[in-house]
């Protein structure tokens, strides 16, 4: 039996210019996370997850 589904569409941007990037807050073997915030409304907060 099949049931009817549908995925949320992410209302958040998916360019990195879409972003500003902060303050770098950890770094690891695979990618480097900044403190960020909406170019578009800085009071949106974020995390950016940038791989190597």
């Amino acid at each position: 039996m099949y049931s009817s589904f549908t995925m949320p569409i992410d209302p958040w941007p998916q360019q990195m210019n879409d972003y500003k990037k902060g303050e770098e807050v950890g770094s690891g073997n695979f990618a480097t996370v900044y403190r960020g915030s909406l170019a578009s409304d800085p009071s949106k907060k974020c995390a950016l997850k940038v791989i190597k």
